[in-house]
Order: structure tokens, then C-alpha cells, then sequence
């Protein structure tokens, strides 16, 4: 069975531009069928992942969370976000 997971990021405005086009580069991971970015307010994004099974989707939690704490500790990234939460 197909599993979804989301991710929500609150962008800081004058990133808006940089924050879609980093996020459109990104390649799927292993297993992961599809990525949907979607903006549901001015500066706030919703993305949608849909993974091969709930299994695909709990081995690659780990790696998400990573790529959200590198985010984090990256200085350049952390200029373009506020917020950012991972939800499954």
C-alpha cells in the first residue's frame, strides 16, 4: 500500500524566489514515487511526498529529518526559512 508524508516550510519573503527554485532541483530518494510543492499562502509551502509502501516511508523518515536538521545548520539555507515541520 502507498504511503504520503508532508513537510511544511514557512519561508522568509525575500528568499521566496531562491526557496522554489532550491526545492525544484531536489532529486526523489529511493523509493519515493513522487514530490508535490505546493504554496498555501504567501510565503508558506506544503510538500507532499507519496512513497512505494509505509516501510519505504519509515526507512527514509530518518534521512528526512537529516536533510531538515542540515537545513538547519546550513547559515546560506537557514537565511531563506522560518519553519520548517516534517509530518507522516
Amino acid at each position: 500500500m502507498k504511503s504520503c508524508n508532508v513537510v511544511r516550510y514557512k519561508v522568509k519573503p525575500e528568499h521566496k524566489d531562491e526557496f522554489i527554485q532550491v526545492m525544484s532541483k531536489m532529486e526523489l530518494m529511493e523509493s519515493n514515487l513522487s514530490r508535490k510543492l505546493i504554496q498555501t499562502g504567501d510565503y508558506q509551502f506544503c510538500e507532499i511526498y507519496e512513497w512505494e509502501t509505509e516501510e519505504a516511508l519509515a526507512s527514509a523518515m530518518s534521512n528526512m529529518i537529516k536533510f531538515l536538521d542540515e537545513l538547519d545548520d546550513d547559515d546560506d539555507v537557514q537565511n531563506i526559512f522560518t519553519n520548517a515541520e516534517l509530518e507522516n
